[in-house]
Order: structure tokens, then sequence, then C-alpha cells
């Protein structure tokens, strides 16, 4: 189930892993950490339709270069892009949507120069890029003339915080299925133990992450126990395509 507390799935971990519920407190932390770890794995490797988000960014103003990535998606709600995820940028322009290739470089300062002062400018927008040494904007080039037009980002939100400060809290969700994190855990803590019951529930947990896979629209990656260390969390994905747009 998803939305589950951080409590319950504690529960859970302990339940398929053999620990007693009561007496078994000593090893929470390490099992509130893995939970984390875990779901920060399945959220970076693989796409799920319940957090596919889009953000839109008005590029309507004059000589607009680097702008904030946006924080608001198309709900209003305040969330965080994906960038572990393929990320698809669009641009609306006249009145239709058309790609936005990734990548800034000298290729396109020597057509159009956003490093002139003042820049070279032209509209439509054809390229962006994140811009290098701050997370928390991008560029787009060429920089812009003023014409209206709309940028939209389309891709996976991050997940919710489990932490409090820094703190783990259980009051907070868990947003992927309770189970298949709960047992994904514990089957990695019972295989480092060399625990008997290692395989069994490292096969309930590989049959649970597939029926899951299986039943969400957008999964096209396969997973199987143990292929993967959670802290090796693959390279950043874009979508790149190739985009004439003329004037």
């Amino acid at each position: 189930m998803d939305g589950s507390t951080l409590a319950v799935v504690l529960d859970l971990v302990k339940g398929y892993a053999g620990v007693n519920q009561s007496s078994g407190v000593a090893d929470d932390l390490m099992f509130k950490t893995l939970i984390e770890r875990k779901q920060l794995f399945f959220t970076t490797r693989y796409s799920w339709s319940k957090l596919d988000d889009h953000w839109d960014v008005q590029m309507n103003n004059p000589q607009m270069r680097y702008v904030a990535i946006p924080t608001l998606d198309h709900l209003g709600a305040t969330q965080t892009i994906n960038f572990r995820r393929p990320v698809k940028v669009e641009l609306y322009w006249s009145a239709r949507w058309v790609d936005i290739s990734y990548g800034i470089d000298s290729e396109q300062y020597n057509f159009i120069n956003s490093d002139l002062v003042p820049p070279a400018v032209q509209d439509p927008i054809r390229n962006w890029a994140r811009k290098a040494g701050d997370p928390t904007q991008f560029e787009v080039w060429p920089v812009t003339a003023g014409s209206p037009q709309l940028l939209r980002f389309s891709g996976q939100r991050v997940v919710g915080s489990l932490r409090t400060g820094a703190t783990l809290d259980t009051t907070k969700v868990v947003e992927l299925d309770d189970d298949m994190v709960a047992l994904a855990v514990a089957a990695d803590w019972l295989v480092k133990k060399n625990d008997k019951a290692a395989p069994q529930i490292a096969s309930l947990a590989q049959s649970t992450f597939d029926t899951i896979r299986g039943d969400d629209p957008t999964a096209t990656e396969s997973f199987r126990i143990g292929s993967a260390s959670d802290t090796d969390v693959g390279r950043v994905k874009r979508v790149v395509g190739m985009t004439v747009i003329t004037a």
C-alpha cells in the first residue's frame, strides 16, 4: 500500500526480518535509515506514475538567460524536480509544443552569442542547460527577446523527506508501496547476516517488486534483488532531442 508512515514500514521490516517488535528496538535507527535509502534508490533508478509531474516557467521578459528552476508544479504545490530521472523540456510557441534540446556551448554561442554585452537576443528559445555551479538555476539559449513563450519541465518529482530537521520522523509518509520497500530492506539485511530466511524473503521481495512495477503504467526497467547497491544511484539522465524552430 502506498502512503504508509515510516512507523508502519518499520514494523513491516521488523516483521519480515524476524525481529521482535517490542524488544528489538536497538536496530530501529538502522532500519529507518535503510528504509529512507531504499526509497531513494527506487525513485532514483525507476520512474513511478504517481510521481509524474510538470512545472511551467513563463519566459515573457527580454534578456532572460539564467532562470530559477521551478519549485511550484502545475497545481501550485511545492515539488522538486528529480533530475536523476529523465526530464523532458518543451516550449509552447506559435500555438504548439516543441521539444527543446539540452546543451549550450560554443556551438550555440558562435551562432547567437549570449556572452556579448548586451547579449545577442532572439526568440524562440532553442536549447536549455542546468547552470554550472548553481543547481537552483538553468540557462536558456538564445537569450530571450521578449516574445511570450512558455517552458514546461516534465518528469518525476522528488519524494517527500522522511526527516524533521536531521531526525528521521516516524510520522512521515513513505510514498512508495510499503510492502515493496519493507521486503527489499528486510531481504538486504537478512542476506548480509547470512540468515537462513534470506532466500525466501528475497524471493518474496522480488515477486512483490515485479508485481508493483508491472502494475505501474510507466514501468519500463527491471530490477533484481541484490543486483545493485543502494548507493549506486546511477547517472543523471536527460531527454535530449533535435528540434528545428523558425522564428
